[in-house]
Order: C-alpha cells, then structure tokens, then sequence
C-alpha cells in the first residue's frame, strides 16, 4: 500500500478509526469518515514532517497533487486532517513525510488488502470470528499475523547488536583487568627483586 515519490515522501492508503487503531494521535483537523466516498474530493491526512517540509504550518484545507504515471489522471488531495509522526520499517530510520489518502475513494482496489485488527481477546477465538467477518467461505484467502511478534521480529538485529555489544564489552573489561593485574605483578616482583639484590 505504500509508494515513495521523486520528493521521498510515502503515500499510504487507509481507512477510517486506522489511526486509533495504531494509537497515533490527531493532531489537527478530522479523521476519514462517510463523507468521503469515491464520488467526493480526494482527502488526505498527513503527517508532521510532510506538513513541515512541504507546506510550512497549518495544513489543514491546503492541496498537493501527486505526480500521475504515464497516461494517469492527475490526483488532486486537500488535506483534512494532520497526525504524529511514525515509523514502518525500523526503529532508527528517521521519520519520513506520509500523506494517507482515503482507501474508500479508491476507484481502482488492488487485489490484496490488509487489515489491521486490535482486540484484547486472545488469537484462538478472535481468528475464527474475522475469517467469518470477511467471508472466508466465499473463496477468499486470509494470512494471520501478530502485529506483536512482528515487532519482535523487526527487534531481532538489535537485540543480537546489544547482545554481542555487551558480550565484546565484558571481554574488553577482562582484557584490561588481566592486563593491570600482569602490569603490577611485574612491578611487585621488580621492587622485590631490586630489595633482594639491593
């Protein structure tokens, strides 16, 4: 759903309550709702850094234009609404301006979709209950996965880069005991044997 620009900014497609969903506050404006269908003006949200390196300020009802493909119409946005800042992929990239366009105005849907489920039941029953919500039984295929473990897994180079961080720096610590211990024992026996041959 994502796709970067010549401008390095990412365009994401969502629906309404998806901020909620991922708990990233509004900051300004509104969120999407039903009065944005396929047949109303074209809406966007973004975020702080797309406000801050494209626009200057508030961003609300201002429009940015996203650059068609060859023979594509043009795509005209004005924005309604402004969120926090936050990160996809890794926890050190830095922040990128994103602009969420309204996935109910979508005229042409792609084939997968993702959806984002939150719940505090736990996976056995709360799995059964979505197939059936989006009609599994009509032949459409669904892939589970824990937004948890994918965190977790995302974690995965840093905590083996804090882990052999740590390991290197306990040996480095061993080294340089062994070292002063070697450096006054040769001291202690030098002053020993300089008393003994005085």
């Amino acid at each position: 759903m994502r796709s970067k620009d010549s401008l390095n900014s990412w365009f994401n497609r969502v629906s309404a309550n998806y901020f909620r969903t991922m708990g990233t506050p509004l900051l300004a404006g509104r969120d999407f709702n039903d009065r944005d269908p396929t047949a109303s003006p074209e809406v966007a949200i973004v975020n702080e850094m797309f406000s801050a390196k494209f626009l200057g300020g508030n961003p609300i009802g201002k429009e940015f234009r996203m650059l068609p493909g060859s023979g594509a119409p043009q795509h005209v946005f004005r924005i309604v609404g402004m969120v926090k800042n936050s990160k996809y992929r890794k926890l050190r990239e830095d922040c990128i301006p994103t602009a969420f366009v309204a996935a109910g105005q979508n005229k042409n849907p792609d084939v997968g979709e993702w959806f984002i489920v939150r719940s505090a039941m736990p996976l056995g029953s709360l799995m059964p209950q979505l197939k059936r919500a989006i009609l599994v039984s009509l032949g459409i295929s669904v892939t589970f996965r824990v937004f948890k473990t994918q965190l977790r897994e995302s974690l995965l180079s840093e905590r083996v880069m804090a882990t052999l961080s740590g390991f290197f720096g306990f040996l480095a610590a061993v080294l340089a005991t062994v070292g002063l211990f070697g450096v006054n024992f040769y001291m202690w026996r030098a002053a020993a044997m300089k008393s003994a041959f005085g």
